[in-house]
């Protein structure tokens, strides 16, 4: 709900006051998410819900595999393009304690 209501494409647990390694890209939540591969490096302009009004410039891998649990427990593994991939990198950096200014 607060992802969408602020146009974000992705959101993480530690975002919201939970901490656990959870993450939501688009509409999937992805639970102990992890990155297999990563491909083709380009410049990625974004922003974050977390710091209102601020965009950086990084650099992001626009193909991943990843790999994580669904909400059941499911494994699930999808190759992730372009917007997805750098959302999924920059979400993951949140649950591992970092953000994009740093």
């Amino acid at each position: 709900m607060i992802m969408k209501m602020k146009h974000g494409a992705g959101l993480a647990a530690n975002q919201v006051g939970r901490t656990i390694r959870m993450i939501i890209v688009r509409d999937t939540v992805m639970v102990n998410p992890e990155i297999c591969k990563s491909f083709f490096k380009e410049d990625s302009v974004e922003g974050c819900l977390s710091f209102p009004g601020k965009q950086v410039t990084k650099k992001r891998s626009k193909k991943v595999v990843a790999k994580w649990l669904d909400l059941e427990g499911n494994k699930q593994k999808k190759t992730l393009y372009l917007n997805d991939a750098f959302v999924i990198q920059h979400e993951m950096e949140h649950i591992d304690g970092v953000t994009f200014l740093d």
